[in-house]
């Protein structure tokens, strides 16, 4: 995201928690990178854990949040974010906890229409979408396989959600135009994905 938003001349800050400075990945690369940027905060030379309150307490109200660690620090940035706009605050966990995703629904048979491909497959309840597009031959990024990371987010054409992800807001399973295809599923037994 550093490069992204160097390469397109966008501002950016990044605080880094860390308990201990042994435990602190890409030191010497994010330093690189431009430390006038960075804060680092590492909980045994400061004595405490980092203030979210304080670490958030000059952003504009247009500015976005991207938040990524265990889950003691997403509920710290998620309670002290709660008044920012929809949206604007973007969570990606480590895993997905103790509750699957997919346990949150019944696990249907579903027709799953892949338009760019034109291709349509019957995607059995046992199975992911995104399996069902692997076995097909399709290739298509992801990650965690846990609904955690946003990284196999794909658009969808036709059809309802039946979103099982931890990463898209409310706002955004409304418009009901995406979804993590490694968990989430066709809340009516069809859909029509981009791909």
């Amino acid at each position: 995201m550093i490069r992204w938003c160097r390469q397109n001349d966008r501002p950016w800050k990044l605080v880094y928690a860390v308990r201990s400075r042994q435990r602190t990945a890409y030191y010497e690369e994010l330093n690189a990178v431009g430390h006038e940027f960075l804060q680092f905060h590492i909980d045994d030379e400061a004595g405490e854990v980092l203030n979210v309150t304080m670490a958030l307490d000059d952003l504009a109200s247009d500015e976005q949040v991207y938040c990524c660690g265990p889950a003691p620090l997403m509920t710290a940035v998620a309670n002290a974010t709660s008044d920012r706009p929809a949206g604007s605050v973007h969570f990606e966990w480590f895993n997905a906890g103790s509750v699957s995703p997919a346990s949150s629904g019944q696990n249907s048979d579903m027709t799953l229409e892949l338009r760019r491909s034109n291709i349509t497959l019957e995607v059995p309840g046992h199975q992911s979408i995104l399996e069902a597009i692997e076995a097909a031959g399709i290739d298509h990024p992801f990650s965690c396989r846990e609904g955690a990371c946003a990284t196999c987010e794909t658009k969808v054409l036709e059809g309802a959600i039946d979103h099982r992800d931890f990463v898209l807001s409310e706002e955004q399973r409304s418009k009901g135009d995406a979804m993590m295809i490694c968990v989430s599923r066709a809340a009516d037994g069809h859909l029509v994905l981009d791909l």
